[in-house]
């Protein structure tokens, strides 16, 4: 599963910015400053934005946060954190197999604010599609009986970006 670096050249660019919620501004890197300040680990970019799908464009002075895809992963599997447990040094997941539970150790992978990449840990199974417990899942046992309410897409592994229901038709592509 392991995807290949993207050179600097090829990074894709997206900034958002507070001002335009739900806007997505792409761009590409420009410059790369090879010098990382040592206390704050922050470097400089240069790049270059276009207007949104819808023709909108940042304003100067506008505050942006800029994310660089560093890397694909088209299979990758992507839950809601909210979804994984800790236990220890070990991640778990629950999925909703005939009514039962059962439980799926992972590995982490990328992660986002809201989301996380998984990997079946070896042994176990998991794919795109399978019902994973979301809500509800910090005092349940292996066979343990759930009733299934399925009223947010995100209740099961997807292929990427987006929720279970458009699982099939997303890329993969995780920010890191």
């Amino acid at each position: 599963n392991a995807g290949k670096a993207l050179p600097p050249a090829a990074m894709d660019i997206r900034a958002t910015a507070e001002a335009l919620p739900g806007r997505v501004f792409p761009g590409e890197l420009l410059r790369l400053s090879p010098a990382i300040d040592p206390e704050s680990g922050s470097f400089r970019v240069t790049v270059r934005l276009r207007p949104d799908a819808h023709g909108v464009q940042l304003l100067p002075g506008m505050l942006v946060r800029l994310g660089l895809v560093t890397e694909r992963r088209p299979d990758a599997l992507v839950v809601p954190k909210r979804a994984v447990q800790r236990e220890g040094d070990t991640l778990v997941l629950w999925r909703v197999v005939a009514g039962r539970v059962e439980r799926v150790p992972v590995l982490e992978g990328f992660t986002s604010d809201e989301d996380l990449e998984v990997i079946p840990a070896p042994g176990s199974k998991l794919a795109v599609g399978d019902s994973i417990v979301v809500v509800g899942n910090r005092d349940l046992e292996e066979g343990d009986e759930v009733d299934v309410v399925v009223d947010e897409p995100e209740a099961a592994p997807t292929n990427g970006a987006g929720s279970a229901t458009e699982a099939a038709a997303t890329d993969g592509e995780r920010e890191a």
